[in-house]
């Protein structure tokens, strides 16, 4: 992913203060930019704003390392911002630096980045800053044309005059340079070539090298035409506007040097680590967890001559899990000390299922949650809507990234993930968590932990699975669902998840299939010897007390998408699994039932169009 989402992510927290989020309005984003103050953000909110974009940009750095196969990186020292006009000059520099890997750029493709240009600027080790100028008219026009909103054309202009002043003031002692936009159309190479020429030998980035015109060339348009509008003439503006219009003609705009905005702070308020605690209780462990990994690596990297100068590493070893789960845990009365972990499981393949469920969670209640990775790619992917996402390179290694279809063999791929699964489980309960697992095809009406907690755990339920029956195959009747399902941490299910894993180890079955064999003393589809079930102690030997979720309320995919049974009982169910069904099919089921909750780009939360008033009703309904 080269445009850095999360990035925009983090400006837009900044600029909003998150106000949609916390009063469920629709968030405006040029409502938030037209009302920001820079002066008025306090001195905690910057901090962290500084504090994630330092981290994201050495988590960027170490990883730009580990693809260059030993090539030093000058990225840090000469990071750039750019603020990209159009596709074509994004692509342009994305194919560039495709190529030549000694440099990457930071493209954050979102007009907004100039309201708080001078929190980057002062993060970055040698920033330059790079204006792209387009007429405020032809700005204003364009807006108005793209966007259903009801402002008028002076209202754009003067939306466009605060972005340039903001970006201006904010790079007035740093290196700058213009791209104008109608250049960028007209002549899109000799443009780009005119800006890497900029950055390699005025500003002396180091190992940039200059890409070949004519092989550039091939990859972007001659020319493009420019947008037509009703008029550029100046009439419409303000002095001050054809001030800057004609200080951008000229050039001399590079040279201008502008004082800090008036007015004071208005003192502290909320920090946007306290807004994370509202939104995203995890953000705090995150960062912890990457400044632990930045420490451990640093001392790895060390060298020592005599094992007796070796430095005790052990401060910086990778975070525990059971770090993880305090930050993220729910109290629970019913249980306490023991607190509940709500957790999301799979690999990179179903990150867009992750990412609607993450949704569906920030929609319907204030949940804290994390997402246990099952490779190393899928908590990167995860960054652009802020899902707290754990994955332990040291136990899994790279992990498995591809889409993996349901087998019976043990060393298949998917027979890894489920080990893989089964790991995070004894992980949890070992530490002394109850644990409310989903698969990511889970979409929730309801808050079914607080459900399950109220109806099962309260009279001593160890396990609250969710039912895998057929309704029309009476053979199926007991069958459970390994990928739903409540464990509380008592000594009973201790025992069971150690056996669990014994059972897939020895016998090679699948994680449901070993599950059923402990729980019931069969399988599924999995056949197990007569010494196998011999062999497996059962969960009523161990004194475990364990019950299926109503299908009716928790149903699963055939359940709901197939057989239509909720509704055709007049049932509201608390959740929906889309099991038994390939990908594509569980989004467009869960499209056509309103319980997609991603927008068109996949990349952030749409507005649902689920009520979820119906959960007090569908729990009232249940109990």
């Amino acid at each position: 992913p080269w445009e850095r989402k999360d990035l925009v992510k983090l400006n837009r927290m900044l600029i909003s203060r998150d106000d949609s989020r916390r009063n469920g309005t629709a968030y405006d984003p040029y409502e938030a930019a037209l009302n920001f103050r820079l002066s008025e953000v306090s001195a905690s909110q910057r901090k962290f704003f500084r504090d994630r974009l330092q981290l994201i940009i050495r988590r960027l750095e170490r990883s730009a390392r580990q693809n260059r196969d030993g090539h030093q990186s000058s990225w840090t020292a000469n990071a750039t911002f750019l603020n990209s006009a159009n596709a074509a000059a994004a692509a342009a520099i994305r194919h560039h630096h495709h190529h030549n890997n000694n440099y990457r750029a930071v493209v954050v493709n979102e007009r907004h980045t100039a309201l708080v240009s001078k929190l980057y600027v002062d993060t970055a080790a040698h920033p330059t800053c790079i204006l792209v100028y387009r007429h405020p008219i032809a700005f204003a026009e364009v807006m108005m044309k793209s966007r259903f909103h009801t402002w008028k054309q002076f209202e754009w202009i003067t939306m466009w005059e605060k972005y340039h002043l903001s970006a201006i003031r904010a790079c007035s002692a740093t290196t700058t340079t213009v791209v104008y936009y109608n250049q960028l159309l007209l002549q899109p190479v000799t443009t780009i070539i005119k800006l890497l020429s900029f950055l390699r030998f005025t500003v002396g980035v180091e190992n940039l090298n200059m890409i070949d015109e004519v092989y550039l060339r091939k990859w972007l348009p001659s020319a493009l035409s420019l947008p037509t509008t009703t008029t550029t003439t100046s009439t419409t503006l303000s002095g001050s506007q054809k001030q800057l219009v004609a200080a951008y003609d000229s050039g001399s705009i590079t040279k201008w040097r502008l004082k800090r905005s008036s007015g004071g702070a208005s003192g502290d308020g909320n920090s946007i680590s306290e807004l994370y605690d509202v939104v995203l209780p995890q953000e705090q462990y995150l960062l912890l967890s990457l400044q632990h990994h930045d420490n451990y690596q640093q001392q790895q990297q060390q060298p020592h001559q005599r094992d007796n100068d070796r430095v005790d590493n052990s401060e910086y070893a990778p975070l525990p899990i059971a770090s993880v789960l305090k930050s993220v845990a729910v109290p629970n009365s019913l249980t306490a000390p023991r607190a509940d972990v709500v957790a999301i499981y799979a690999n990179t393949a179903f990150a867009d299922m992750v990412k609607n469920v993450v949704c569906n969670l920030n929609t319907l209640v204030n949940w804290r949650y994390v997402v246990f990775a099952l490779d190393d790619h899928l908590c990167g992917y995860l960054r652009v809507i802020d899902a707290p996402c754990y994955y332990d390179e040291h136990q899994f290694a790279e992990g498995v990234h591809d889409v993996q279809y349901w087998s019976l063999n043990a060393d298949s791929s998917y027979g890894k993930l489920l080990v893989m699964k089964v790991a995070y489980v004894e992980h949890v309960i070992s530490a002394g968590f109850n644990l409310l697992l989903m698969d990511a095809d889970v979409a929730l009406y309801a808050d079914i932990r607080h459900f399950i907690v109220e109806q099962y755990v309260s009279r001593g339920y160890d396990l609250i699975l969710q039912s895998d029956a057929r309704p029309d195959n009476a053979t199926t009747s007991d069958w459970v669902c390994a990928g739903l399902f409540y464990a509380k941490a008592s000594a009973a299910m201790m025992r069971l998840v150690t056996e669990w894993r014994r059972v897939m180890a020895n016998t090679g079955a699948p994680d449901q299939d070993a599950l059923q064999l402990l729980l019931t003393g069969h399988g599924q589809k999995f056949v197990f010897s007569d010494a196998d079930v011999a062999a497996a102690t059962l969960a009523t030997d161990m004194g475990l007390k364990w019950t299926l979720l109503d299908r009716l309320y928790a149903p699963n995919g055939y359940t709901f998408f197939e057989l239509d049974r909720p509704h055709r009982r007049g049932v509201q169910p608390l959740l929906v699994h889309a099991n038994m069904r390939p990908l594509k099919r569980k989004v467009a089921d869960f499209d056509a039932h309103g319980l997609w909750f991603l927008d068109d780009d996949r990349d952030s939360c749409a507005v649902a169009d689920v009520d979820f008033t119906l959960q007090a009703r569908a729990i009232e309904a249940a109990a």
